[in-house]
């Protein structure tokens, strides 16, 4: 048993089934009985399905909350969810692009290792060259082949 699981171990032995921890600036809910949590996630899922209300220069970096990872729970998010599962995570869809995702785990091995030899620029740089390399490639059918 690892230490973290101890602490709460602890804390539940303390406070009881549910727990509310802040880790940093985010607030967590830890549910150590199982039927406590099959009511919250299950029966009254659409109360925790929510997100928090973000800072104004967040709403525009997030487009809006108009992307799968920010838009609230609700009719839109449904809608994107149902578009991501049914058309972009299609195993007919992931098996046509497999040659695109092979071409960018190449790319991003020559960018990590021209990186690692030359310490030229931050590692993030090669992740962000590669999904943007893919994205590139899935949308317009493109391979970039300089960066520019």
């Amino acid at each position: 048993m690892s230490n973290i699981e101890s602490i709460l171990q602890d804390l539940h032995a303390r406070y009881g089934p549910i727990i509310t921890l802040r880790l940093g600036s985010r607030l967590s809910i830890n549910i150590s009985d199982r039927y406590l949590a099959h009511s919250a996630l299950i029966t009254h899922g659409a109360t925790f399905a929510g997100r928090p209300k973000q800072t104004a220069i967040r709403e525009i970096l997030n487009v809006n909350y108009h992307t799968i990872n920010t838009a609230t729970y609700g009719p839109l998010w449904r809608l994107l969810r149902r578009n991501l599962a049914g058309e972009v995570l299609q195993p007919s869809h992931v098996k046509l692009l497999s040659s695109a995702r092979k071409w960018t785990v190449d790319l991003l091995k020559e960018e990590l290792s021209c990186s690692y030899n030359s310490n030229s620029k931050p590692l993030i740089e090669s992740f962000h060259l590669a999904m943007f390399s893919l994205l590139v490639y899935m949308f317009f059918g493109e391979r970039l082949d300089e960066v520019i």
